[in-house]
């Protein structure tokens, strides 16, 4: 299922242009509070206060953004701020109950619906650290596909954070399908996160 799944999205790219970048991520930075952090290369112990800021897109500048593409970067942002404050009532309603992904925690296996999540959403969080860790999405890229209806995102994720040996910056690729639901909210339906 998985290789069909990435077949059919590369089909679909190579048949459809480029969408330009939402306008959420065009203004060059946007910061999101959130009350913890949780970021995937650190402990899933370790939620604590958080910045998100997105970066310009780039080769990208000066071409219009659509509503669609603002919407999908809107709900890809309330994922992650929702992640990062282990805040499971938010996150919830952004993914599609049957949510697939490869990430490390998966250790190699396509992990299948929310409950592979809610285990770590449910992990208590540990001290604050002195600093809040702070997160920024850089070189990132909207396609809508189809009928506008679906989307793939991908993007580098840093976040940057104190450890007892200082601070350190830990990059993550990641790629997000979207997909709008039958209710006009954008939902997560798969994602791929690998430690770069």
């Amino acid at each position: 299922a998985t290789f069909l799944l990435a077949r059919l999205c590369n089909m679909l790219l190579r048949r459809i242009k480029p969408a330009s970048i939402a306008s959420a991520v065009a203004s060059h930075t946007r910061q999101a509070a959130c009350p913890r952090t949780f970021s995937p290369a650190t402990s899933f112990s370790a939620r604590h206060a958080c910045r998100a800021t997105f970066g310009a897109p780039s080769g990208r500048r000066g071409m219009a953004t659509s509503g669609e593409e603002a919407a999908v970067m809107e709900a890809v942002n309330k994922i992650l701020v929702a992640a990062g404050s282990g805040d499971w009532a938010t996150y919830v309603p952004l993914c599609d109950k049957d949510i697939t992904c490869f990430e490390p925690e998966s250790v190699g296996n396509v992990a299948k619906g929310l409950d592979f999540h809610k285990f770590y959403f449910d992990l208590p969080g540990g001290p604050a650290p002195p600093v809040a860790p702070n997160t920024t999405l850089a070189d990132v890229h909207v396609r809508l596909l189809g009928d506008k209806t679906s989307a793939v995102v991908c993007y580098n994720r840093l976040v940057q954070k104190m450890t007892d040996a200082g601070p350190v910056t830990v990059k993550s690729n990641e790629t997000r399908v979207m997909e709008k639901s039958k209710g006009g909210v954008w939902q997560c339906v798969h994602f791929h996160r690998s430690p770069a």
